[in-house]
C-alpha cells in the first residue's frame, strides 16, 4: 500500500510541476496604443466592501494623469437592488466620471452585467466584483493588453487571519489550474472579478447560453460559451494585472463561497478532478493513520503530498500555511459535501 500511496502523490508532483511550467509559457502581447474600455462593475449591498475598489480606481486615475487614464475608460457600476445605500456610497467616494445603473424589472448578477453591456460605449468590456482592490498601473496596464475575444486575467485572494490564509490555498492552486494549463492551450477557468472581453463576444455567445435561470457562473458560463464558438481566448497573467479579493472571514461563508463555485462546472472533467482530490485527502488520512501506529515510512508519502501542493499553489507562500492546511483540508471537504448535499439555494454574491 506504501508503494501506491508514494505513486499516486508523484504523479500530484508531476502535475505540479507541470503546471508551473505551463505558467512560465504565456506571452503577454500589447497593443501599440492604449485601448479604450468600458469597465463594468455589478454590486449588491457591498457598501462595507466597495471602497479598496473605489481608491484603487481613484489613485490609479492620479497617477496616471499625464497620461490622460480616464478618458481611456468608461466606469459603469450597476445595483442589483442594494438596500444598504451603496450607490450613495459610490457617488460620494469615487473621484472619477461614472455612471450607476439600477436593475428594475430583473435581478441577479447576470443581469446586471447584461444590461451594463448593452450601456457600455466601448466595444473592450472589463468585469469587476465590488470587492476588489488592485494596483495604481493595473488601469494603465490593461488598457495596453490586446484582445481579440476573451482574455483571463489574475486573480489573488488574501487575508490577514489564519483562517483567511487557510481559506486561500485552494484559491492559489485555482489559479495556478488556470495559468498553467493556459500555458498549453488549455482553457478551463476563468474568474469574472478580472475579465476583459468584447461587447461582439458577448453578444454572440447569448444566442447559445441556456444559463439564464442559473444564479451563478456568469464567468464560466462565458468561458464555455466562447469556446463553442470557437472564438479567441487568452490568458494574461503578471503582477501589474492582479486584483486582489478578500478570503471569506468565516467557516460557513467559505462553504456558501465553494458551494456558487462548484454549481458553474459540473461536466465530467470537474467531477473527476473533485473525485481526485477527495481520494488524495483520504490517502493522507490513512498514512496519517498508519503512523500513529507505528508505520512511520508512511512519512515519505505525506512529505511528496506536502512539496507537490507547495508547487501547485505558489512557491512563494509560506510553507507552514501549507502544513496546516493538510490538517484542515480532508474535514473542509466533508463540509463541503454535506453543504452541497442539504443546500438548496445558490445567490450570486
Amino acid at each position: 500500500m506504501l508503494s501506491y500511496f508514494i505513486a499516486f502523490y508523484s504523479v500530484q508532483l508531476c502535475v505540479g510541476v507541470f503546471l508551473l511550467y505551463g505558467k512560465k509559457r504565456e506571452v503577454k502581447k500589447e497593443c501599440s496604443n492604449s485601448k479604450k474600455t468600458t469597465l463594468l462593475v455589478p454590486f449588491k449591498n457591498e457598501k462595507d466592501r466597495i471602497l479598496p475598489l473605489l481608491n484603487s480606481i481613484n489613485n490609479s486615475i492620479i497617477k496616471h494623469k499625464g497620461a490622460n487614464l480616464e478618458s481611456n475608460f468608461q466606469f459603469v457600476f450597476i445595483d442589483d437592488h442594494s438596500m444598504d445605500g451603496t450607490a450613495q456610497f459610490i457617488i460620494e467616494n469615487l473621484d472619477v466620471s461614472f455612471q450607476v445603473l439600477k436593475l428594475n424589472d430583473t435581478s441577479g448578477k447576470k443581469a446586471a452585467i447584461k444590461k451594463g453591456v448593452e450601456y457600455a460605449k466601448f466595444e473592450r468590456l472589463l468585469t469587476l466584483d465590488a470587492d476588489v482592490r488592485f494596483s495604481d498601473n493595473y488601469l494603465f496596464e490593461v488598457s495596453k493588453i490586446e484582445c481579440k475575444n476573451l482574455t483571463i486575467l489574475p486573480v489573488e485572494m488574501y487575508g490577514t487571519t489564519i483562517l483567511q490564509k487557510l481559506f486561500s490555498v485552494e484559491f492559489w492552486f485555482l489559479q495556478r489550474l488556470t495559468f498553467g494549463l493556459a500555458g498549453f492551450g488549455k482553457y478551463v477557468l476563468c474568474n469574472g472579478a478580472n475579465l476583459l472581453f468584447t461587447k461582439k463576444t458577448f453578444n454572440a455567445t447569448l444566442e447559445i447560453r441556456k444559463d439564464v435561470n442559473i444564479p451563478s457562473g456568469d464567468d464560466m458560463f462565458l468561458l464555455k460559451a466562447v469556446k463553442d464558438l470557437k472564438l479567441d481566448v487568452r490568458a494574461v497573467n503578471n503582477n501589474s494585472l492582479i486584483v486582489q479579493t478578500p478570503a471569506e472571514l468565516t467557516f460557513k461563508k467559505l462553504l456558501n463561497q465553494r458551494v456558487r463555485w462548484v454549481s458553474k462546472t459540473k461536466d465530467m472533467s470537474s467531477v473527476v478532478v473533485g473525485v481526485l482530490v477527495l481520494v488524495s485527502n483520504l490517502i493522507f488520512l490513512v498514512s496519517i493513520y498508519l503512523i500513529a501506529l507505528g508505520n512511520f515510512l508512511y512519512v515519505v508519502p505525506i512529505l511528496i503530498k506536502v512539496l507537490s501542493e507547495w508547487i501547485s499553489i505558489n512557491s512563494k507562500s509560506k510553507l507552514v500555511v501549507v502544513l496546516l492546511h493538510q490538517m484542515y483540508y480532508p474535514f473542509y471537504l466533508i463540509g463541503l459535501i454535506l453543504k452541497m448535499i442539504f443546500s438548496r439555494t445558490v445567490t450570486w454574491k
